[in-house]
């Protein structure tokens, strides 16, 4: 089976996105994942900016997974504010919450209200599900025990019919504990012997699997494409069905294929390293970082210099050596 997506198309609308709030009685108030509301409360949803009498507006397709290879770390760190949102969904499009990805060859079906509470739950969950996986590549024992023990210790408690009233409520110590985290633990109580065994990744491990998993389901279809551009054959793949399911999927394939990621030192955005074509020393996701970086400490040394600061007090500041910093400074004595 194929290892990679394959032929995922997405559309972003150019005009841009806003807030727009709607009562609950209203028919959009059921759209999916919306939590139920008394008749007359005002719910918000991320809206397209379109206007209906100029038709679907000014849409661009594009391939968010293959344009984005680090597009799960970017949605894990989107800001929960409107504004955040707002910015995410006017770069990378809406979640597509309530339909699948077009058809290349068909007009796009726009999705025009997601509402704001799915899109905070959905930010959450990768955002801990990547904080999780994230400890357990780097060993991180103090951040997976502060994250597992309240948890485990309630479960446990619980389990035995013992009282939990002296115990915190898991969701009090972590603000993205969702009420399907606990019910798993609930019911793997093997979680709670590899923990009392002092194993940590164990633990972890099956976390993340289970939140992914959880996110996974009904998102991803197995279809039969035609691949003519390599082996002029049907295939079968997995595919995602809408954003929200390809966001999922890229961070589920960094996972199993343990992937490495790196923030860029110039632009600061992540960019995935590619341990057989690139350095591992790689701090720049593309070669305009690494040019425009290098002029920025030219003229870094430059301004220095013109401050006074002798060639080895920047060579230091900088990080490189007294002959690349005379070579930068030469003639403007």
């Amino acid at each position: 089976m194929p290892g990679e997506i394959f032929e995922f198309s997405w559309f972003r609308n150019r005009d841009g996105h806003c807030v727009v709030a709607m009562a609950a009685d209203d028919e959009t108030a059921a759209l999916s994942g919306c939590e139920p509301a008394p008749p007359g409360t005002m719910q918000r949803f991320i809206s397209v900016n379109v206007d209906p009498a100029a038709g679907i507006g000014d849409i661009e397709q594009y391939n968010p997974l293959k344009q984005h290879k680090c597009l799960f770390r970017s949605f894990a760190e989107a800001e929960t504010s409107e504004e955040g949102i707002l910015a995410f969904a006017d770069t990378y499009g809406m979640l597509g919450l309530d339909r699948e990805n077009a058809d290349p060859n068909s007009p796009p079906l726009l999705c025009t209200l997601e509402p704001l509470e799915v899109w905070h739950r959905e930010i959450r969950s990768i955002s801990k599900a990547l904080r999780l996986w994230d400890m357990v590549q780097a060993e991180d024992a103090h951040g997976l025990t502060t994250r597992l023990s309240p948890i485990i210790s309630w479960v446990d408690a619980d389990i035995k019919g013992g009282s939990v009233r002296n115990l915190p409520d898991p969701a009090a110590s972590f603000p993205d504990f969702e009420p399907d985290d606990l019910r798993w633990f609930r019911t793997h109580p093997e979680v709670i012997d590899y923990y009392r065994a002092g194993d940590l990744v164990v633990p972890a491990k099956m976390w993340v699997q289970a939140i992914t998993n959880r996110h996974l389901e009904s998102r991803i279809s197995p279809r039969i494409l035609w691949d003519d551009s390599v082996r002029k054959r049907w295939s079968l793949y997995f595919t995602p069905v809408n954003l929200i399911g390809a966001i999922w999927l890229q961070f589920a394939q960094s996972v199993t294929q343990e992937k490495d990621y790196r923030r860029c030192r110039q632009c600061e955005s992540w960019f995935e390293i590619d341990h057989y074509t690139a350095r591992t020393n790689r701090y720049f996701c593309s070669n305009a970082c690494r040019s425009k970086a290098y002029r920025d400490r030219q003229t870094r040394a430059r301004n220095l210099y013109s401050q006074g600061m002798s060639l080895a007090e920047i060579a230091d500041e900088l990080g490189s050596d007294k002959t690349t910093i005379e070579g930068w400074v030469d003639g403007m004595a």
